[in-house]
């Protein structure tokens, strides 16, 4: 004989806003309610040992230059 023990599972997930999907996060909260902060990788500097910084983007605002076209496709069927 066969047992089969079923258990609810949560899942949280959070989707993109239609801004954020445009690489606008000026609006964009953190868990703790304050504003998050999206970092440009291409301005990473070595700082010490094992520290690095980055520069924030101007204004949350990933620039349209900087996304990628395919995602962009990917993000427009949502």
């Amino acid at each position: 004989m066969k047992v089969r023990t079923r258990q609810p599972i949560s899942f949280g997930a959070q989707m993109p806003t239609a801004l954020e999907l445009q690489g606008d996060f000026s609006n964009s909260l953190n868990r703790n309610g304050g504003l998050r902060n999206i970092y440009d990788p291409f301005t990473t500097q070595i700082t010490g040992s094992n520290t690095s910084t980055r520069d924030p983007f101007i204004n949350n605002v990933i620039p349209q230059t900087r996304l990628d076209a395919t995602a962009l496709r990917m993000a427009s069927t949502m």
